[in-house]
């Protein structure tokens, strides 16, 4: 006997399959629709059973919505969603196993921390607050404390790092943020700080990148010398003193480059933080006193090119207006005899 309707059961498992189908060929935003649909259609049903399997819909659709989006808050969503299932229901995330709800839940949660955590631009670890470092350091914390271990679902979001190796790199953030903010005020301390964060490096996978960034800091921190102007002793390149492009001779370079080879160097001289401050400012106010004068000038020269092509006007309209007073004239008297 053929079935004229589907029962919501069936109804529920073809938007599943199409969601799945969908999800196999790359398709999320498709996928995530028809997940929510499965999702909508148990809710709505009088069978307690489907009801149940609600919840599933649900967690798929927040799962896909998450890994496209990367957005923490959504990735809690999901986190949320998986955690109300029992632990030993399983996920097909087209992965070689199938992931269970506990296990899915807990990568789900510690994605939603990556995700909260301010991407990191090393060439300005400044511009982050103390805050930031904190997050970075509890964050550290919570993968560190999971001794070992990996995301579940790592390739989905490209993450193949074992938990601690990623706490130990969070750790070390923490502290080149801390380093940053007491490069001006005290950079031997910065000097050590940044050692604490190039240990914990030691201790992460793939940490290239920042461990050339610390050694780079650490490197540029030590060095210490006395400002060519002021002859003052300063310490930490690029913070409290920096290079000033100049004229040397071999006679400057013999003569004074054996006091100190950091203040003097072929076709550069070092500078305090202070003196190429006053230097700035002071050529900062000749350039704007130039510049100033030069627009001054630019507007008078406007204004004497707009009266000449005002006074050019005013001659061409009298010599129309002359050239048709003659015409008018001619067509009077007609022409001569």
């Amino acid at each position: 006997m053929m079935k004229f309707w589907k029962s919501d059961l069936e109804k529920y498992q073809d938007e599943m399959n199409k969601a799945f189908d969908a999800r196999n060929k790359g398709k999320i935003d498709e996928a995530i629709e028809h997940f929510m649909k499965a999702y909508e259609l148990a809710v709505k049903s009088r069978d307690e059973n489907l009801r149940e399997k609600a919840q599933i819909a649900y967690s798929y659709a927040t799962i896909y919505k998450a890994l496209k989006s990367r957005s923490s808050r959504d990735f809690e969503e999901a986190y949320k969603a998986v955690s109300a299932l029992k632990p030993d229901v399983e996920f097909d995330l087209a992965l070689p196993r199938r992931i269970k709800a506990g296990e899915l839940a807990e990568d789900l949660r510690l994605l939603s921390i990556i995700y909260s955590l301010p991407p990191v631009d090393l060439s300005n670890l400044s511009k982050y607050t103390p805050e930031d470092a904190g997050r970075y350091d509890q964050a550290a914390k919570e993968f560190i404390s999971k001794n070992g271990g990996r995301f579940a679902i790592e390739d989905l979001v490209d993450i193949h790092d074992t938990f601690e190796s990623i706490g130990y790199r969070f750790l070390a953030i923490s502290k080149m943020i801390s380093a940053a903010h007491v490069e001006g005020e005290d950079p031997d301390k910065a000097v050590q700080i940044y050692t604490e964060a190039l240990g914990y490096l030691n201790l992460a996978a793939r940490a290239e990148q920042l461990v050339k960034k610390v050694n780079d800091r650490i490197s540029k921190l030590s060095k210490a010398t006395r400002c060519w102007i002021c002859h003052r002793p300063i310490q930490g390149e690029e913070v409290n003193f920096i290079y000033l492009d100049t004229f040397t001779t071999k006679y400057m370079l013999k003569k004074y480059g054996g006091e100190d080879q950091l203040m003097l160097q072929e076709g550069r001289v070092a500078v305090c933080a202070v003196c190429y401050g006053s230097i700035y400012k002071l050529s900062d106010k000749i350039s704007k006193y130039y510049y100033e004068k030069a627009i001054e000038e630019m507007r008078r020269l406007e204004e004497r090119l707009m009266a000449q092509i005002a006074a050019l006007r005013s001659e061409v309209e009298i010599l129309r207006a002359s050239i048709a007073s003659v015409r008018a004239g001619y067509r009077r008297s007609g022409p001569g005899i």
